[in-house]
């Protein structure tokens, strides 16, 4: 837990999925001994984890929409560059006009 706490808290979105993946048996054993533990502050415990791992999941939801959403931004940008360099470079000899976009595709 406290491991990709820190990864978490660095941003570091593959590292936290590395840990997720390795640990998922573990939490899977845990999340059903929390079913069935009668003492409460075990089942808080157990709660506590579940909590925070969901909060994981959320995080790296929204930083999967974030790169989602950015990547449709570059792909738009690459769509009106390719529009308009046909133009600018009749008007330099046919030269290739180059860009740092370009690189994307």
């Amino acid at each position: 837990m406290a491991q990709e706490a820190v990864m978490v808290a660095a941003g570091r979105r593959k590292g936290v999925v590395e840990i997720m993946k390795r640990s998922a048996p573990l939490f899977r054993h845990l999340a059903t001994l929390g079913v069935v533990a009668t003492d409460a502050g075990l089942r808080a415990r157990f709660a506590k984890i579940a909590e925070t791992r969901r909060q994981t999941r959320q995080f790296l939801t929204a930083q999967l929409n974030q790169v989602a959403e950015e990547l449709v931004r570059v792909r738009a940008a690459q769509q009106r560059l390719r529009r308009i360099v046909p133009a600018y470079a009749s008007a330099y000899g046919r030269r290739r006009v180059s860009s740092r976009l370009t690189a994307f595709s």
